[in-house]
Parts: C-alpha cells; structure tokens; sequence
C-alpha cells in the first residue's frame, strides 16, 4: 500500500496527489453561430478571434475622482 512507502519516502504521497490534480479534460468542440468547429486549427482560430476582440475594442472609460485611504 502506498501510504506505509509515504512513510518512509514523502515523495510517493505528493507524487500521487499531483497525479490525481491533473487536468485531462479537452476541449472536443466549438459551437458558433450554429456552426461546430472540431478540428484543432478551427477551435484555435475562433478562441484567438475572441481574445482579439475582447482586448482590441475601444470603449468609452471615465475615471472617477478617486481617493485612496490608507
């Protein structure tokens, strides 16, 4: 059993804890605008798409007058 080696070798508990963190999970497809995207190189062209648009658009920003209080 591995929790009497854990005892002696620490290394085999977090070695088995990082084991079950692991995503393995992926992402199989993308549907936009009523259209599925499956391959890899069509999945990655519609997120870097997004990614343009939501860090490229101009919006109107005011600042408030703020002050900060320590």
């Amino acid at each position: 059993m591995w929790c009497k080696k854990a005892k002696m070798n620490p290394n085999v508990f977090y070695k088995s804890i990082n084991g079950k963190m692991k995503n393995k999970e992926t992402i199989k497809e993308i549907i936009k605008g009523g259209k599925k995207y499956q391959t890899a190189k069509e999945m990655s062209e519609i997120m870097n798409e997004s990614s343009k648009t939501a860090f490229t658009e101009k919006e109107e920003f005011t600042e408030t007058n703020r002050t900060l209080h320590c």
